[in-house]
């Protein structure tokens, strides 16, 4: 009778040994799937973060891409007045140059 209890506690030891195997892969898996997911929404998160930061980007870049256009069209705008304003000067500068010639000229042939 003792090879018998001793072959039934084995029994016992083995089935409560393959019982906690069984449950420590359990848990290991059960850890691996629950870090998996972690994983994965850190990875999400980070993504986001990511397409955030770069709109961002892109926003402040198309700002001042904006305001760069602005400054050039105003020194250009700028520049096309200085112009029109030495060419009027030049025009009424001329218009009395011919004017003051055809006068004197006339003067000059009354004589």
């Amino acid at each position: 009778m003792p090879a018998e209890k001793t072959l039934t506690l084995l029994l016992k030891a083995e089935n409560e040994a393959r019982r906690i195997v069984e449950k420590a892969e359990e848990e290991a898996r059960e850890l691996r799937e629950r870090e998996k997911r972690e994983l994965q929404e850190i990875m999400e998160e980070a993504r986001k973060q990511e397409e955030q930061e770069t709109q961002l980007a892109l926003a402040e870049s198309r700002k001042q891409a904006q305001l760069l256009r602005k400054e050039i069209l105003n020194r250009a705008e700028r520049k096309v007045q200085h112009w029109e304003k030495l060419f009027q000067q030049n025009r009424d500068r001329t218009i009395a140059f011919i004017i003051k010639a055809a006068t004197s000229f006339e003067s000059d042939s009354k004589e």
